[in-house]
């Protein structure tokens, strides 16, 4: 389940961030498995105090302005999620000690009146002191049923960081991303409806504006001469599927250009 899970979770990540889905539909899809789950996105400032709720999936709106209002400088979870490495998900119980948990007024007055007993979390970025964390609380109380979601959020980890950077207008391979595919030899084209590009790296750039087997055209649509490559896109960007669909296409005299499509979205 996990493994299904992930992949469809990094399917949304970038489809998000390219405005191909709501970014409401991969909070809901994070919590998914975790029983009674109450998904958020938010951002919090520990030298502050202060966090809100910024996306989230589950609540109710009061509790959305209770926490933002009230809890946020009260969440005893929060000295351990700005000390603990950017990328690792973990359980509620690493991040402070049940019996310790149940002796706040957050436990009291947020926790315990919403029927939440555990949560999983990850530290997505952390910017000048300012904290993006992902939270999904559960009302599953044993740390060893949790820890396979917690491991999840780890491997989707970077898959959220670049989709946050790539909507801020950011480079969404992240510092340095870009320069590492090149110095492969590969390149990254992100495609979306009428085979519009979306993103392209620097070598994909250099490829794609050389005329070869994939190439550009004048409304800046790409052109794939492959006839199953070129069909399989069209079926792609129309149903979602097939998954993944790949070539070895001649590129001149003696060279050979591999092409990968791989879908980013799916409604299944």
């Amino acid at each position: 389940m996990w493994l299904a899970q992930t992949d469809r979770v990094i399917d949304l990540s970038y489809a998000a961030a390219l405005g191909e889905r709501p970014w409401t539909d991969l909070v809901a899809a994070l919590g998914e498995g975790m029983p009674g789950a109450r998904v958020t996105m938010f951002h919090h400032d520990p030298a502050a105090g202060r966090g809100a709720f910024t996306l989230t999936h589950g609540f109710e709106a009061s509790e959305i302005r209770a926490y933002n209002d009230h809890w946020a400088a009260r969440n005893p979870w929060m000295p351990a999620a700005a000390r603990r490495p950017v990328g690792l998900g973990v359980v509620a119980e690493q991040m402070l000690d049940p019996a310790a948990l149940r002796r706040t007024a957050f436990y009291d007055g947020f926790l315990r009146p919403a029927g939440v007993a555990s949560a999983t979390g990850l530290t997505v970025e952390r910017q000048a002191g300012r904290l993006m964390l992902l939270s999904v609380l559960t009302d599953q109380a044993d740390p060893e049923a949790n820890l396979p979601h917690a491991r999840l959020l780890t491997r989707l980890a970077p898959h959220l960081s670049r989709a946050v950077r790539h909507a801020r207008g950011q480079d969404p391979l992240g510092p340095g991303g870009a320069q590492a595919v090149d110095a492969l030899g590969a390149g990254a084209v992100v495609v979306g409806p009428g085979r519009h590009v979306r993103h392209l790296t620097s070598r994909a750039e250099a490829l794609v504006t050389a005329g070869g087997p994939v190439r550009l055209d004048a409304r800046r649509r790409l052109v794939l001469t492959d006839t199953r490559l070129a069909e399989g896109l069209e079926v792609m960007l129309a149903q979602g599927r097939p998954r993944s669909l790949s070539a070895l296409l001649p590129l001149g005299e003696c060279g050979a250009l591999r092409v990968q499509l791989v879908r980013l979205v799916s409604d299944a």
